[in-house]
């Protein structure tokens, strides 16, 4: 990588930002979300990955894809973060290479909750987006003379997350007229329609009918719901606890108004790009209607409209028209309302960091810790409910829990519409009974929780260890409670 010697301050801001990642993924806890892709890759054969589950998850390949080398083959699960946090690190250095973007935004960003964070400590899908995005701007008006490049570039995008799926159908449509419409039929762009289509149609072939399929969480009022995600979509917010307190309503409503007032401001300095102009929309719709009508998603959700918004404003920035009066004046509100929410967001990153560092996010480490320091990992383990469990596994090797709700071992996960609705059919009660008739008494069996153990229950079983989630997931299924039956420490 180089930086030439005009850009030299950016390679600072570039050493940082990786420095303060690797920072953040040495201490972070992952949670069952994040474990999921994991043990999909470790567990599960690829035919079936491409045949069966992500069509029953409506969640494209390309993560598992990059995980499956690593997790059967007994890497650490540490390995997954650093993966992720290398995606992120290398979209940012595209970032500070190559977007047509001011300074101060350019060295804001990177430090923003959602890029310092979100999308980078967090190890999931949507940093493919990110990574994707910024290198299709980067190449964008070289796109007719590297064809293959920016068409392998979209094709990818196809495979990141259901957000993605129409923007990248949207640049490959307009990618395809531009060809069209210039006349370049040469074999490279040929080709180049060749491997966009061959992804598109990959994508629609495994997802079909993924979208009657996945699991919908609409919201019951969308138009409450709205401010929300607009709220979010720059500065987030946290309900699960007061993350950054400095922020009174009247600062969040002031946010709320900014980051809902970009929306109008991108697409009318947009206006005379006819080809950004129709991506912003589209995206833009897109990302509303998921939200809003589709699932009723969090703040890793929200925040992909940032994402979109700088990438449409670094592609607006590569029109070498002159700038009329009405959008250079639009371009310097754009500027500032972002300036003042980038700097907000640093305040949540600080925040962030800080309790990531001090606190637990999840249980799990310590659980996976105790069992194997107290050799119980040998032991049968019954997880109930069964996907509360799951951030457990991916640090033991060749383990699998016995879940109540299959009566089978395994490992299984709520994003899953074949896994789902049986989460939640089986009483505590029907749960015991059926893991008394699997594991008779005289047989060691461990139990674990994402709860307490119901007095009623606790005949024959001994607590033998608890691990707390001491923010963020405090309320939430991160909590575990293990309990033991027949077993002497």
């Amino acid at each position: 990588m180089s930086f030439p010697r005009k850009t030299l301050p950016y390679v600072a801001i570039w050493f940082i930002y990786a420095s303060l990642i690797i920072f953040g993924v040495l201490y972070h806890e992952p949670w069952r979300d994040e474990a999921h892709p994991w043990m999909k890759a470790r567990e599960t054969p690829l035919g079936i990955i491409v045949s069966e589950d992500i069509r029953n998850e409506g969640t494209p390949i390309l993560w598992f894809l990059i995980l499956k080398p690593f997790a059967p083959a007994g890497f650490p699960y540490l390995t997954m973060s650093f993966i992720h946090a290398g995606l992120a690190i290398t979209a940012v250095y595209i970032l500070l290479r190559f977007a047509k973007l001011p300074m101060l935004l350019k060295i804001l960003f990177p430090f923003t909750y959602y890029m310092a964070y979100e999308y980078s400590v967090i190890s999931r899908n949507y940093v493919l987006t990110v990574l994707l995005t910024f290198a299709i701007a980067a190449l964008y008006d070289k796109r007719l003379t590297k064809p293959i490049l920016y068409s392998l570039l979209i094709s990818l995008l196809f495979q990141t997350n259901s957000f993605s799926i129409l923007p990248a159908g949207v640049f490959m449509m307009l990618f395809v007229f531009d060809i069209l419409r210039k006349k370049l039929l040469a074999p490279g762009t040929i080709l180049s329609v060749a491997v966009l289509s061959v992804s598109a149609a990959f994508t629609f072939l495994t997802l079909r009918n993924g979208a009657a399929r996945i699991i919908n969480y609409p919201p019951d009022n969308p138009l409450l719901e709205l401010p929300v995600i607009i709220r979010n979509a720059i500065v987030p917010s946290f309900p699960q606890h007061p993350a950054a307190p400095f922020l009174s309503p009247e600062i969040n409503t002031i946010i709320t108004i900014l980051t809902a007032l970009l929306i109008p401001g991108i697409l009318l300095f947009l206006w005379r790009n006819t080809h950004i102009f129709i991506l912003c929309v589209s995206t833009v719709s897109w990302w509303l209607y998921v939200n809003l009508y589709v699932h009723k998603g969090s703040i890793r959700h929200h925040g992909l409209l940032l994402i979109y918004l700088v990438v449409f404003f670094w592609l607006g920035g590569i029109d070498q028209k002159p700038l009329t009066p009405v959008r250079q004046a639009v371009r310097s509100v754009l500027l500032v309302s972002l300036a003042v929410l980038f700097t907000v967001s640093l305040g949540y990153t600080k925040y962030i960091y800080s309790a990531d560092y001090t606190y637990a996010s999840s249980g799990a480490r310590d659980m996976a810790t105790y069992l194997k320091q107290n050799n119980l990992d040998k032991y049968d383990t019954v997880a109930y409910i069964a996907s509360h469990g799951l951030a457990v596994l991916p640090y033991l090797n060749n383990k699998q829990f016995w879940y109540p709700e299959f009566g089978a071992k395994g490992y299984y996960n709520t994003s899953d519409n074949r896994y789902h609705a049986l989460f939640f059919s089986l009483s505590t009660y029907d749960a015991f009974r059926r893991i008394d008739r699997a594991f008779p008494p005289g047989k060691p069996v461990l139990l674990l929780l994402s709860f307490p153990l119901p007095d009623e229950e606790s005949a024959g079983y001994s607590l033998l260890h608890t691990s707390g989630a001491t923010y963020f997931w405090s309320n939430e299924t991160e909590n575990l409670w293990l309990y033991g039956r027949g077993i002497a420490l």
